[in-house]
């Protein structure tokens, strides 16, 4: 089965294959683009002779659950639908394409099929790797893309070369043809942006201080800094704020507690807060002192709440305290996050640009809003639900991850705040720039009055609000 979807749509109940985990959609690609970069040059590499498939990931646009997956699901994760051609390139031509600095405000992101690796370091494309061997500047390679990727259509860069294939399917087609091959399909592991090396020695630190901080001090050679941190946070109501936000030298964590529903029995004799400081006490511990990926820190700090509580508490309780997690850290020249819950991370791009990393499976949830208490609670840490932090140590495994390079700040917000874009009609970059600009607090201040004059679209008019400010230092 190879179907062209734009010319011949296969029926609305024919399943392609089957995802054996969550195939997440993140701002820079992610397992979903990855898997769909993989399908693509397999989709072409028997008749072309294709080697690497290099696609920007913004044509990926919702993740997807385990579950069988048939038209209508591929067709709303992959839905723009180009054929794919194969370009014959050098790999100088490669290099030069794939250091090309990123020329709007969406961002040209690579997402490569598995066998290409490269390392960027001062604007420039260091090494580079096809199949484990490296890649000299005259070898051949056939690089497969959309054809209008490679034409270089909405200010992408346009490749260089010859274009020697343009029989492809399109990339929907594509992709339902490789579930069909290799059902179950695993999810990629979301690593495939490049990392940068630094050539030049970074700045250490010294512990945030406070709502303002500014971080100096001598050691390490790969980590990002803050140069300082500012953070706001204040209470929706009389209730005590459930929100958190901790920062050190290099990490910034926010976290956003989940208050009950009224009448709800959560089987904790423990309130949000009391689960929040727990959480954010083990994850600045991890941060400070380990080096293992954010969702191990995580689930680790996951772990250390639970068995503070597991004596006295009912941890299977569905309702049981629980908060969504937003955090960032920086290493090897990059900004990693981890993003569990509608709590979204955002980056200013050293190019002016703007990216995005959310967690959007809440707003996915079936029959759409308005959501029942019992739905909530049935998709709660369930597959193709929704994941927070709370009694299942094994939910931060389900946080979207990645990495972004070239970055001059970065903000980390609750949905207290995300509501300006959400609701109120402001841009991602609006949010940015008022961050970078005016500071936290100014942007809480820009949600309550937006909230008193305008209302809310649903639900509480006042959340607690929680926004943290991080200016990089040296990358």
């Amino acid at each position: 089965m190879l179907y062209s979807f734009k010319c011949n749509t296969p029926p609305s109940d024919e399943a392609s294959g089957v995802a054996a985990e969550d195939l997440t959609r993140t701002a820079s690609g992610g397992p979903l683009a990855e898997l769909a970069a993989d399908a693509q040059l397999a989709s072409v590499r028997a008749r072309s002779g294709a080697q690497v498939r290099s696609s920007t990931g913004m044509t990926s646009r919702r993740t997807c659950p385990p579950d069988r997956l048939g038209f209508e699901q591929l067709r709303n994760a992959q839905p723009a639908g180009p054929a794919v051609n194969v370009q014959t390139t050098t790999g100088g031509q490669l290099k030069k394409l794939l250091a090309t600095p990123k020329p709007n405000a969406a961002g040209w992101v690579p997402t490569l099929s598995a066998g290409l690796r490269y390392t960027l370091g001062g604007g420039k494309v260091l090494s580079m790797t096809l199949d484990g061997a490296p890649v000299t500047a005259t070898q051949e390679i056939r690089v497969a893309g959309a054809w209008s990727l490679i034409a270089g259509f909405d200010g992408r860069p346009r490749w260089e070369g010859t274009t020697t294939y343009t029989s492809g399917p399109d990339d929907t087609g594509a992709l339902a043809a490789y579930l069909v091959a290799h059902s179950p399909v695993p999810a990629p592991p979301g690593d495939r942006l490049p990392p940068v090396r630094l050539l030049a020695a970074g700045v250490g630190g010294d512990r945030s201080q406070g709502g303002s901080s500014a971080m100096g001090g001598c050691c390490g050679t790969v980590a990002v800094m803050f140069a300082e941190v500012t953070y706001a946070s204040t209470p929706g109501s009389e209730r005590p704020n459930e929100d958190l936000v901790i920062a050190g030298p290099s990490w910034i964590v926010v976290l956003d507690g989940a208050t009950a529903a009224a009448g709800v029995d959560s089987g904790c004799v423990h309130d949000v807060p009391w689960l929040v400081a727990r959480l954010g006490g083990a994850l600045a511990a991890g941060l400070s002192q380990s080096k293992a990926s954010l969702s191990g820190i995580l689930e680790a700090a996951i772990e250390v709440a639970v068995a503070a509580h597991s004596g006295t508490c009912d941890l299977g309780n569905p309702d049981s305290p629980s908060a969504t997690v937003a955090m960032v850290r920086g290493v090897e020249g990059r900004v990693e996050y981890l993003v569990l819950g509608d709590s979204p991370v955002l980056f200013a791009l050293a190019d002016g640009g703007v990216r995005v990393a959310s967690d959007d499976r809440l707003e996915g949830l079936p029959g759409g809003r308005p959501y029942t208490v019992e739905l909530v609670r049935r998709m709660r840490n369930a597959p193709g639900g929704f994941w927070v932090a709370g009694s299942r140590p094994e939910a931060a495994r389900q946080g979207v991850c990645g990495a972004v390079a070239d970055v001059r700040g970065v903000g980390v917000v609750t949905d207290g705040v995300s509501r300006l874009v959400e609701w109120y009609g402001w841009s991602w970059g609006d949010l940015v720039a008022a961050l970078e600009g005016k500071g936290p607090q100014a942007v809480i201040r820009a949600v309550r009055e937006l909230e008193r004059t305008r209302g809310p679209v649903r639900g509480k008019r006042h959340d607690d609000a929680t926004a943290a400010w991080g200016r990089i230092g040296h990358m």
